[in-house]
């Protein structure tokens, strides 16, 4: 599962490379931390690194997954593009999303919620607290 010390590996990876981070202010004492792909939420008062020079990205993540169905890994995977994607879906079935295996893989063990297709993934641990969001990717024919 994800944890406050691989977030901000990520985020100190992300930055050194170059490439983009964004900060998203939350409500209480959290913050987010977003590269597009994937949102992580840990502590603000465990973040190490200076928030005025990581950009600001205004979003609000905090109650759009009330009431979406959970989701599970039904075990099925396809490699599309160099990519491993895991299927995603609800209990009855109804819902399905697609996930790279890549990033998903940093909220194991956690529950995941979706309203499926293009929506996001919404991962939460067992006592209710947001972990991150996670968007999906977009196949073409459904495996």
């Amino acid at each position: 599962m994800i944890t406050i010390d691989k977030v901000q590996r990520l985020v100190f990876d992300t930055m050194i490379k170059g490439d983009r981070i964004w900060q998203i202010p939350l409500v209480g004492n959290k913050i987010a931390f977003t590269n597009g792909f994937a949102i992580f939420v840990i502590p603000k008062k465990r973040c190490l690194f200076n928030l005025d020079m990581i950009p600001t990205l205004e979003y609000k993540i905090e109650g759009k997954d009330e009431g979406l169905p959970q989701i599970r890994d039904t075990g099925i995977c396809s490699i599309k593009d160099g990519r491993t994607l895991s299927k995603y879906q609800s209990e009855d079935g109804s819902v399905v999303s697609y996930a790279d295996k890549k990033w998903i893989s940093f909220f194991a063990g956690a529950n995941l919620y979706s309203k499926g297709g293009a929506d996001p993934i919404y991962a939460r641990d067992a006592i209710g607290n947001l972990l991150g969001m996670l968007l999906p990717v977009r196949v073409s024919k459904p495996f």
